[in-house]
């Protein structure tokens, strides 16, 4: 993971994820971004927080795109498993649009508690 933020690809990384950027890539980006908030340190996951990838994950949760959707959720649960950065995750308004796309899947794997 250290090799990947020497690179510089963290930034680049979070640029995928913006509107525009074809579905696979979006996708790949943000497992990345969840593969380095998993898997790395505090200190890792700070470099993906600084580059803008908490705002640009939670952007995407308002995409039609499944897979991407999904890939952005996991990484944001990812990151929001340090409670260093659960806060910024909650106050970026994420439950808004995960709450609207449970609604727009209407899974019924998915249950909501009353």
């Amino acid at each position: 993971i250290q090799q990947i933020i020497d690179l510089g690809a963290v930034p680049k990384l979070v640029q995928l994820l913006q509107p525009g950027a074809p579905s696979r890539s979006r996708a790949a980006a943000a497992s990345a971004l969840g593969h380095i908030a998993d898997k790395g340190t505090d200190a890792h996951t700070q470099v993906a927080v600084d580059a803008g990838a908490i705002p640009a994950l939670v952007r995407i949760l308002t995409s039609t795109e499944k897979n991407v959707v999904v890939e952005a959720t996991l990484a944001l649960g990812k990151v929001s498993t340090s409670v260093i950065f659960r806060d910024a995750v909650l106050q970026a308004d994420v439950m808004t649009p995960l709450l609207i796309q449970l609604k727009r899947w209407n899974d019924p794997d998915v249950k909501l508690a009353n």
